[in-house]
Formats: C-alpha cells, structure tokens, sequence
C-alpha cells in the first residue's frame, strides 16, 4: 500500500495494481499487446519519485508511470535485460539523494535517470542471493537482506560489508534468510 504525492492509495496485489481517491477504486492490469499497461499483475513494490511517477515492482519486470500524464514505460522485461537482471522485482527503494534502487532476486540495480536504463551493483556479492529487502541509514549506506545474509553497500566508494549468522558468536545476526529492514533513528531493525 502506497500513497502518492496526489494523494491516491495505490494498492499492490497478486492480481493487479489498484488505485483508489477516496470513493472509487481503478484498476491497472497488463494488457497483452498492450506496452501502455503493467508488465505484470503480481505486484510487489511501490514507490513514487521526484519526478511524479510511481515506480512498480512485479514479478516480470518493473514499471514507470507517468502520475500526470498515465504513461507506462517497462524496464527489465526484455531478452537483454534478463542477461543483466531477472525481472522478478522484491523491493524498490527511493534514497535520501533520490536515486532508486531496485531488488531483484538476482541482484541490486541502481537506475541512471541520465540514460534511462538500470546498473547493476555490488554483483560480486549480490549476484543470485535471493534479495529480500532494502533501506537507508542516516550515512547513506544502503541495506540489502537476502537468503545468504545481511549487506551493508556504500554507493560513495562502492564498498560491501558482509554480515552472517555465525553459531560461535553471540554478536552476529540471528539467522542469514532476513525478510524487512528497517531504519530508524541510528538503528537498524
């Protein structure tokens, strides 16, 4: 569930993607032939950026509408894409200097608004590691949980440190399948 910067109530589910103003709901599904309507109906993520479009994660690739104008433009959905991504979009974060960042269970990808297309980040570490969730800490430093641990990326010298369950050490996560993050006053939860 998500509220744009219009004021609509965006609701994601495994069948659509619907919007509701306060007295009527509006339904977005893919269309086949159809390039102006969603890639996907099992919707996993929203989030609104600068711009005035509401980015839309599903489980075959990711969507950009145009708040204003209703326009539709598909991201990693085609052949070449998938040999850089997969098209199944977890998680989409918006960052403190407006950048997105997207999960994919293949790996992290951060959108160049300059060229129009998405980067692949931290692959080394990332590559196929189930990636579940994403947030921000007050440093800048962004958040990654997936099946095989905790990740902390820092996009400034594109460094990774790694976290892991280790049964040794009391001071380590409790288990290295994380689900949510979340950060919250100088705490990472």
């Amino acid at each position: 569930i998500y509220q744009d910067s219009f004021g609509y109530i965006w609701i994601g589910t495994n069948d659509g993607l619907n919007r509701y103003n306060g007295n009527e709901f509006k339904l977005y599904k893919n269309i086949k032939n159809d390039n102006n309507s969603i890639s996907n109906n099992m919707i996993s993520s929203l989030v609104e950026d600068n711009d005035k479009n509401l980015w839309i994660g599903t489980d075959g690739g990711l969507n950009k509408m145009n708040l204003v104008t209703g326009d539709i433009t598909r991201y990693l959905v085609s052949d070449e894409d998938k040999a850089h991504s997969n098209t199944v979009v977890d998680e989409l974060l918006l960052d403190s200097k407006g950048r997105l960042w997207v999960c994919t269970i293949n790996g992290l990808n951060l959108y160049d608004s300059n060229n129009d297309k998405f980067v692949k980040v931290a692959s080394k570490y990332l590559e196929n590691k189930g990636l579940q969730a994403i947030d921000e800490d007050g440093e800048g430093n962004i958040w990654v949980a997936t099946r095989e641990g905790l990740y902390r990326y820092n996009p400034n010298d594109n460094t990774v440190k790694e976290f892991f369950y280790d049964e040794n050490d009391k001071n380590t996560i409790s288990a290295n399948n994380i689900f949510s993050l979340y950060y919250n006053e100088e705490k990472l939860w």
